[in-house]
């Protein structure tokens, strides 16, 4: 492959990672992982076990419910219930990830 390719695909990769740390950050995605007795730091390292596309797709739908958000296309219901589906979601996706590895 291509360096400039890898490159890219890092910094694609790096940003997604820093999109969804700052969106897991946010008063109300750390309120939705506590009651939903998730591990932060559990669903962290579920992220960065992502493949760079279920990465990605993880990335979108964050910012696409930050918009929603900003916009008042949701409220404070939606936004819970999109929290708490792309948490479980993603340490679904982790488990699986972990015991496909061992």
């Amino acid at each position: 492959m291509p360096t400039g390719f890898l490159l890219a695909a890092a910094q694609a990769r790096q940003s997604n990672l820093a999109k969804l740390e700052k969106f897991l950050s946010t008063e109300p995605a750390r309120k939705v992982l506590k009651t939903a007795k998730l591990d932060s730091a559990l669903v962290t390292h579920a992220i960065s076990a992502l493949s760079d596309e279920e990465l990605s797709r993880l990335a979108i739908q964050s910012e696409r419910i930050q918009h929603d958000v900003v916009a008042g296309d949701g409220g404070k219901q939606q936004l819970v219930k999109y929290l708490i589906i792309g948490a479980a979601t993603t340490v679904l996706i982790w488990v699986i990830v972990t015991h496909r590895a061992t």
